[in-house]
């Protein structure tokens, strides 16, 4: 009954999330001691022992006389590496064939999860992206529009404040001339040109309506230094008393002016703005990417690094090798790069 439950075990430890595979079902217990007693049986099959290697060694003369023997017990320590390498591989390999059956199933398993998340990831992301952007974008016009709008707000206040100050019809034709250009000037209001248009358009009623009061006023002011210099009596009164009441016109006409910019910039339109969906950044780093590694090197030469083809220089050297050869040569240098021929004694 147990064996047929074994495979029902194996499927809730998956779905459970426990470990499946005991390492010891895979592969025998490895220690130091084993790998180094079936190398040094490897060593002795081919009549070598480490023992001996340090035995000659200890008692080798190094000099002049006695280089062949350092030449043999070199090449006697060479054949003694190469065997240890192939009993490695051996040892290793049924080990690292296990791994490597592991590595493919964790590779095969996380490729079933990475696909459908890399899909899910690029889309996300573009999504993002172009929510952000357009975010950024919406925030960049809000602030325009804003700017544009209290920009007629201001000149619309400055303009009606310049206008109260008036006393003389040339003041007031100065004036008249800055609103107009501000009217015709549609690089500055853009899509909001009606908009100041307009506004600007109830200032020049009202300052067609004081250019006609100050006239009057500068006629009668005219009228009445004449009869001040005929003595005219009787005159010089009934023009005082229709200055008076010309000067209290003009004071109104200031008042409302001043008034009508106030109206205009409290009932500035404000747009409304789109919705957009809130995302988070989960983590943010500034990076980078080179776009033109030539102006990269140009300009900012330690941003860059030269490295050799080496693929391309072994293919010139083993072209030309053999006419060094021929030639004699041991050593040749060129375009910058030294070729020589290196020796192992």
């Amino acid at each position: 009954m147990e064996d047929k439950l074994e495979p029902l075990k194996k499927i809730e430890n998956i779905q459970t999330g426990k470990p499946q595979i005991n390492m010891s079902e895979l592969q025998t217990q490895t220690t130091s001691d084993l790998v180094t007693a079936k190398m040094n049986l490897a060593l002795t099959k081919a009549t070598i022992s480490i023992q001996e290697i340090q035995n000659i060694e200890s008692n080798l003369v190094y000099n002049e006389d006695n280089l062949t023997a350092i030449s043999d017990f070199i090449a006697l320590c060479r054949k003694a590496e190469k065997i240890i390498d192939a009993e490695h591989k051996i040892i290793k390999e049924a080990a690292l064939k296990e791994c490597q059956i592991i590595d493919e199933g964790k590779r095969n398993m996380k490729k079933l999860v990475s696909d459908p998340m890399e899909i899910a990831v690029k889309k996300y992301t573009a999504m993002c992206q172009e929510i952000d952007n357009r975010k950024r974008f919406a925030e960049q016009e809000k602030v325009r529009k804003e700017n544009i709008q209290s920009g007629i707000d201001k000149n619309m206040m400055l303009f009606s404040s310049r206008i109260a100050e008036c006393k003389t019809n040339d003041e007031l034709l100065s004036i008249e001339r800055l609103i107009n250009l501000e009217k015709a000037n549609k690089s500055k209001y853009q899509e909001f040109i009606l908009v100041a248009v307009e506004k600007y358009n109830s200032l020049t009623e009202l300052l067609k309506t004081q250019k006609e009061s100050v006239k009057a006023y500068e006629k009668l002011e005219a009228e009445r230094k004449r009869a001040e210099s005929e003595k005219n009596d009787e005159a010089l009164i009934k023009i005082q008393e229709k200055q008076i009441a010309l000067e209290a016109n003009i004071s109104e006409a200031r008042v409302l002016i001043q008034e009508k910019a106030i109206e205009q910039a409290v009932n500035t339109v404000i747009e409304a703005t789109e919705i957009l969906p809130e995302i988070k950044v989960k983590r943010q780093s500034w990076t980078f990417e080179v776009v033109d590694i030539n102006t990269t090197a140009k300009k900012m030469n330690s941003w860059v690094t030269i490295e050799p083809n080496v693929e391309k220089i072994n293919e010139f050297l083993k072209a030309s090798k053999d006419t060094w050869a021929t030639e004699g040569k041991e050593e040749v240098i060129l375009y910058g790069i030294r070729f020589f021929l290196r020796k192992t004694y």
